[in-house]
């Protein structure tokens, strides 16, 4: 399927009318679809939780996310879920982040080696997410670590 995924910031740029990523929307080929991670939305939804936000703003980005992405064609969503076939693009992701910064100490857990390195446990779910349904993602994170080992996934940062 041809199109994009948004990351987090993408999302909440796309909620906000940031000229940058609206110009670039306008721009797309009309045959691209705009797609949201389970994964962000499981951001945003957090965010609620932890930031002190107006319940106006909150209600009005609820009903953002239900018109742009929570009712798609076919009565289906333009959200992409995480399934059986998305853990193996993200193991396979962990892995060659694994080879190729292996910890120095053996005993480390895999999440404090991976903080350390700076890759976000979230991004990788959704990195592998864009690649499985081969799609361009729209992040402003670097994930350096990630798309040195994965060069088949499209990165743009439309925010800039």
């Amino acid at each position: 399927m041809p199109g994009y995924l948004l990351d987090t910031n993408h999302v909440s740029a796309y909620f906000d009318r940031a000229p940058t990523f609206i110009s670039r929307l306008d721009a797309a080929p009309p045959e691209y679809l705009f797609w949201v991670s389970a994964v962000s939305l499981g951001e945003v939804e957090a965010s609620y939780y932890i930031a002190n936000r107006d319940a106006d703003v909150i209600r009005e980005f609820k009903i953002f996310l239900r018109e742009r992405f929570l009712s798609g064609r076919d009565e289906n969503t333009y959200v992409v879920v995480i399934d059986e076939t998305t853990r193996t693009y993200y193991a396979e992701i962990i892995g060659c982040v694994w080879k190729n910064w292996p910890p120095s100490d053996s005993k480390r857990r895999t999440e404090a080696h991976l903080v350390r390195l700076g890759v976000d446990i979230n991004d990788v779910w959704i990195f592998a997410t864009a690649s499985k349904h081969n799609l361009t993602l729209l992040t402003t994170d670097k994930m350096a670590a990630i798309t040195s080992v994965v060069s088949e996934v499209h990165v743009e940062n439309w925010l800039l």
